[in-house]
């Protein structure tokens, strides 16, 4: 009676394995017959992250924002290193009890003045640039998707993809990268518009 049961458990289970290869087989046959229905398919990508030093007003741009950034960091600085060296002289003045009283509240309030420029300078230039530096992006982002659409259009792409640092592309054939191709259009459209 074991031996019964053995046997038609096993042949149960041959069964299934048998209808799970054959379900393999449709699901593999299925995708087969979908690549020879899209093999016209033209793929190609940009390095993103080259676009930085070869799309010309994409470097001009950064450069700019750069060097106002570095400008503004700067005056930071300074304000900051000011407000330390008064800090440093009032806690001296504190801890050796050389301050009079009138000494101690035009220090505080020297102290006082010099956070309230650091606030505000935050407040206004640094949140200024900061909004500069978005809308700078947000503009050279919107041109390259433009540019993107219209030199896949061009080179008749059914996908045009960004691959970098920054994309979700996890490996993309060489011979697919038309970086610089993609640049060069990209620098002649702003040549054209610029004349």
């Amino acid at each position: 009676m074991k031996k019964i049961v053995f046997i038609g458990a096993v042949a149960i289970l041959a069964i299934a394995c048998s209808g799970k290869a054959e379900d393999k087989k449709a699901t593999k046959t299925t995708v087969e017959n979908h690549n020879v229905q899209t093999g016209d398919l033209k793929i190609a990508y940009y390095v993103l992250d080259s676009l930085a030093t070869s799309f010309e007003i994409y470097k001009s741009e950064q450069e700019a924002i750069e060097k106002e950034g570095q400008a503004l960091s700067n005056q930071m600085q300074n304000m900051q290193n000011e407000y330390q060296k008064e800090y440093a002289r009032y806690e001296s003045g504190m801890k050796t009890q050389s301050l009079t009283p009138n000494q101690a509240a035009s220090f505080e309030q020297r102290l006082g003045s010099l956070q309230q420029r650091m606030g505000e300078f935050q407040n206004t230039k640094l949140a200024a640039f900061q909004e500069k530096q978005y809308k700078a992006t947000e503009s050279i982002n919107n041109k390259i998707i433009k540019y993107a659409k219209e030199f896949g259009e061009e080179n008749k792409l059914s996908l045009f993809l960004a691959a970098g640092s920054q994309s979700n592309v996890s490996y993309a054939n060489p011979g697919l990268d038309m970086t610089v191709d993609f640049v060069e259009y990209m620098n002649q459209e702003e040549k054209k518009l610029g004349e």
